[in-house]
């Protein structure tokens, strides 16, 4: 079995068009050859196991009546319990301390120029990996033993793949397949496509 996987890291964290980490992976080839008397050893075995039993009645608990629900604090109060409000610049500032004032509504407009900067970079839409991952082909084979082991029928898939993007503020998924096919050899060699697509 040879695989090959491909890791890439980006030198730049915060560039809107690269992504920070990337994986890449590939398999050539998965072949899959079982024969008819396997598998039915196999569904035999399944069907041995026991399943597990199911309770008739389900255990609900019931609330009593009477008894008053708490919800908590109100949500206004949640609002507006950590809120700092900053003065507008048109307050005219008093005459004891007007130096210390001018100076404290220059470090809050600094701190707050500061996180509007920060706002702005955590809202650009950031790939944080990039994976993709494929398989060349895909063959499952089931095999009838008479004289000699004859395949009687195939499952063929070629390029199965997916490729996942997780971005800052959402996932994407998308899965692929090129060719799908599954053929029912006859012994005298004629093969017949029971579907291709």
């Amino acid at each position: 079995m040879n695989i090959k996987i491909q890791l890439a890291k980006a030198m730049i964290d915060k560039d809107v068009r690269m992504a920070k980490f990337k994986i890449s992976g590939e398999l050539p080839v998965v072949h899959i050859k079982v024969s008819d008397q396997k598998m039915k050893e196999m569904i035999e075995h399944f069907n041995s196991i026991p399943l597990p039993l199911t309770t008739s009645t389900p255990l609900v608990k019931v609330a009593k009546k009477g008894q008053p629900i708490s919800l908590g604090k109100p949500r206004h109060t949640l609002l507006f319990e950590n809120t700092v409000f900053l003065e507008s610049d048109n307050s005219v500032p008093s005459e004891s301390g007007s130096e210390e004032e001018l100076s404290v509504k220059a470090e809050t407009k600094e701190t707050a120029a500061k996180t509007v900067n920060e706002t702005e970079l955590s809202c650009e839409e950031i790939t944080d990996l990039l994976l993709s991952f494929e398989i060349k082909e895909v063959l499952v084979e089931l095999t009838r033993q008479d004289v000699q082991e004859n395949t009687f029928l195939s499952f063929n898939i070629v390029q199965l793949g997916t490729e996942v993007k997780v971005r800052t503020y959402d996932l994407t998924v998308s899965s692929y397949l090129k060719k799908i096919s599954l053929n029912y050899n006859e012994s005298g060699g004629k093969v017949f496509f029971l579907f291709k697509l």
